[in-house]
């Protein structure tokens, strides 16, 4: 009898610990355009592009390097409300660049703090200051460190933007191809 009733208890806990949920273990990588589920809130990256500055005449603001406006919506699949958490994006490197906390101003600014109610759409823009490269955004859920996700972001400059400065060789002073 006690022997059954252990099977009993055992199988359903070994059953869960072997699941773990439904929780990846190593990042999932996705395109601009296609979903990307990082626990209940389901991410699709619309748009990136870089801009030399934000606003017009004297309110223009200038970047360190360059502004780089991701446009991404946000779906809240949970059952309860969700706090949408900063973005960074990262570079091949491996340098990660957070989002900018005041960017107002910014076309679609989406803010800093993005509460998301169950099945609510929130869609917006957020704002990096960055070298121009190539850049996945990483997408993490704080609560849960083994749900990341990485959107890759072409490198697109608008037009009529000034050329990005040539990179030379240390040693030669010559320009790398």
């Amino acid at each position: 009898m006690i022997l059954a009733m252990r099977r009993i208890w055992v199988a359903p806990v070994a059953l869960a610990l072997a699941c773990g949920g439904h929780r990846p273990a190593q990042p999932v990588f996705y395109q601009m355009g296609e979903k990307a589920q990082v626990g209940p809130l389901i991410y699709n990256v619309m748009d990136a592009k870089w801009m030399t500055q934000i606003g017009d005449g004297g309110e223009a603001r200038k970047p360190v390097h360059r502004y780089l406006l991701v446009s991404f919506s946000v779906v809240n699949s949970g059952a309860s409300d969700r706090y949408v958490p900063l973005l960074h994006v990262v570079g091949n490197s491996g340098e990660a660049v957070p989002e900018l906390s005041d960017t107002a101003g910014a076309p679609g600014w989406i803010g800093i703090v993005r509460k998301v109610k169950p099945a609510e759409k929130l869609e917006g823009t957020v704002v990096f200051d960055a070298e121009p490269r190539r850049y996945r955004l990483r997408i993490a859920e704080e609560s849960e460190p083994d749900w990341t996700a990485f959107v890759d972001l072409p490198l697109r400059l608008e037009e009529g933007a000034p050329p990005l400065p040539s990179i030379t060789d240390k040693k030669t002073d010559e320009p790398l191809r």
